[in-house]
Order: C-alpha cells, then sequence, then structure tokens
C-alpha cells in the first residue's frame, strides 16, 4: 500500500493499494463542497490517469470513521452510554 501525505504529517493523506483507493481527512477538512469533495475527485481523477487503459470500479463505498479518546473509561462502558451498544462474551480467557 501506498500513501500520500500533503505535507509531513498533515492531512489529507491519499492511500492506495490492492484494488482500493481511500482519501482520509480529519476536522476541517471533511467540509463537503469545499475541501473533502474536491479533494476525492482529484485523487480519482489522477488514479485513473495513472492507467493506459481505461479501469472498472466494481464498488464504491463512502465511509465515515470518528474516534473518541476515552479518557481511561472501560470500552464496554464507553459505547453502552454514548453508542447504545453493549457487547457481551461467553468466551473464558485464561491470563
Amino acid at each position: 500500500m501506498h500513501q500520500y501525505w500533503k505535507g509531513e504529517f498533515t492531512w489529507p493523506v491519499i492511500q492506495h493499494g490492492f484494488g482500493m483507493l481511500a482519501v482520509n481527512e480529519v476536522e476541517s477538512g471533511y467540509e463537503w463542497e469545499s475541501t473533502y469533495k474536491p479533494t476525492v475527485l482529484k485523487a480519482i481523477d489522477l488514479l485513473i490517469d495513472s492507467y493506459d487503459d481505461p479501469i472498472n470500479f466494481s464498488k464504491v463505498k463512502l465511509q465515515y470513521v470518528d474516534a473518541w479518546d476515552l479518557d481511561n473509561e472501560e470500552p464496554k462502558n464507553f459505547m453502552a452510554q454514548n453508542l447504545g451498544t453493549n457487547i457481551e462474551s461467553n468466551y473464558q480467557f485464561a491470563w
């Protein structure tokens, strides 16, 4: 996989490899019309232009992923309180 950063650890970062292209951005860069959409379209155009023959896309997915600082909170409790999700496991771990 290859990564292309705007600057040294400066977002956005474009990643491609093994049949995928990803455009990753943080915070203010997610303004759809002014920043994120133009970046996605430019990345797709550059990918297409890098091939001699036309390429076919079998799948396109727009996915939003967010992250939170847990601040030493138990992940299961955080998920229950903030995401309305409870996780249970019946596995017996031998630590």
